[in-house]
């Protein structure tokens, strides 16, 4: 019995074809790849969902912000339009026209004149922050 110690492929290379080698390390090569797939695609989906879930919020949290924005302007322009100023004086209420009103965020709101006067309202003096 004369066995080489040589290596493994000039021990098997007269036992298998150049063609049944090269099938057999594609097989080999495809099982491993699909199998690292499964086993990180496991280990990154509970990742992945929280990661979608923070992104769906902050859309959502992002809308809302938006909506109590504009819902804040609007308020500041209504209520202004509905307080008559001092100088309003007259039966026509110039002043009580909301669409020419431009609420603000913060409570307050400017009144178009014409092209550049404006006034402005506010909250009432008692509710204004002092500093």
């Amino acid at each position: 019995m004369g066995r080489t110690s040589g290596p493994a492929d000039q021990r098997t290379s007269g036992l298998y074809s150049p063609t049944a080698r090269l099938s057999a390390a594609t097989v080999v090569g495809l099982t491993a790849a699909l199998l690292a797939d499964g086993l990180i695609s496991g280990l990154a989906t509970p990742l992945r969902r929280k990661i979608d879930t923070q992104h769906r919020l902050s859309a959502v949290s992002r809308d809302v912000r938006a909506e109590v924005a504009r819902s804040a302007c609007n308020d500041a322009a209504f209520t202004a339009s509905f307080r008559r100023a001092v100088g309003d004086t007259g039966s026509k209420g110039y002043l009580k026209s909301r669409d020419l009103w431009r609420g603000y965020e913060d409570g307050t709101a400017t009144y178009y004149l014409a092209p550049a006067p404006t006034c402005d309202s506010g909250p009432p003096i008692a509710n204004r922050e002092t500093s």
